[in-house]
């Protein structure tokens, strides 16, 4: 058989090689597809909403829902971000002047440390606060030196970031206004029956919304839970410390319990009460 020329088998080459170069050239943006895909699945019924009550005009609905996308996602996300760079400035100005009660932490974590651990400590000269922070101190210029010798580098993430961004929004934008049209065109192509087609779509969409619902507000209300606890608490930097407890709760398994040893510290310095509510905000 011949194919406008060309071999059966040399046909089906061509096509797995110009296949595989396709894919390769997206892999770059295979994230930013994934998101444009799970949040259509997750804000089509909002789209169909806006879509009836704007008599059916499917691109203006569309384009109202990524607003609403970006005013319900983005923009929180901007604002906590801003506000954790203005703590993490806290703390940097805070340990550049010694205004802090590191010293007195550390002491009373060495007081309660058996022996074989203080030794362990001093023959690797982290016995004092002071060798502590001297340690911090270069490991900060090092890190600074690392990233002023990488700011191309830095550049061209932000630059690739700002392009997959641009890609994710442009892709959610068709499929949102034509998510079903191609929808059909995928699983009219598939080899498969109508009725696993249908319960494969439905499957995909039901564990993409659950996962993603469930797993970002799981975050954000152990985030919200441990940041209003340690404000209570009266620790600098509640902010700083809620933003990333959401963040490592997003760690399978271990995440959420990689905090505990921040809030252990507060019965050290004899404070008992504050140091249980960061940790009820942890069993929580």
């Amino acid at each position: 058989m011949r194919v406008n020329g060309l071999t059966k088998g040399f046909f089906i080459l061509i096509v797995f090689i110009v296949t595989l170069a396709f894919f390769d050239v997206l892999s770059p943006y295979y994230s930013a597809i994934l998101w444009a895909a799970i949040l259509a699945v997750i804000f089509n019924p909002v789209k169909n909403k806006i879509r009836t009550r704007l008599g059916e005009r499917n691109g203006l609905a569309a384009l109202m829902t990524i607003v609403i996308i970006c005013l319900i996602v983005f923009t929180p996300l901007a604002i906590i971000l801003s506000s954790l760079a203005y703590e993490l400035n806290l703390v940097y100005s805070k340990l550049q002047h010694n205004d802090t009660q590191f010293p007195t932490v550390v002491a009373s974590l060495f007081a309660h440390l058996p022996g074989w651990a203080r030794s362990f400590l001093a023959d690797h000269n982290l016995d004092s606060a002071q060798q502590i922070q001297q340690q911090l101190s270069d490991a900060a210029l090092k890190g600074g030196q690392y990233l002023a010798g990488s700011a191309f580098l830095i550049g061209k993430g932000t630059f690739g970031f700002t392009v997959s961004f641009g890609i994710m929004l442009y892709l959610l934008f068709f499929l949102l206004k034509d998510g079903p049209y191609l929808v059909l065109l995928i699983l009219e192509s598939l080899p498969l029956s109508s009725y696993v087609k249908q319960h494969l779509f439905a499957k995909f969409a039901a564990v993409a919304r659950a996962t993603v619902k469930g797993t970002v507000a799981v975050a954000l209300a152990q985030g919200a839970l441990g940041g209003f606890a340690f404000w209570i608490a009266g620790l600098d930097g509640s902010i700083l410390w809620g933003a990333l407890m959401a963040f490592l709760s997003l760690i399978p398994a271990v995440g959420s319990a990689i905090m505990l040893g921040a809030s252990g510290h507060l019965p050290l310095r004899h404070r008992p009460n504050c140091g249980r509510a960061p940790l009820s905000s942890a069993s929580l």
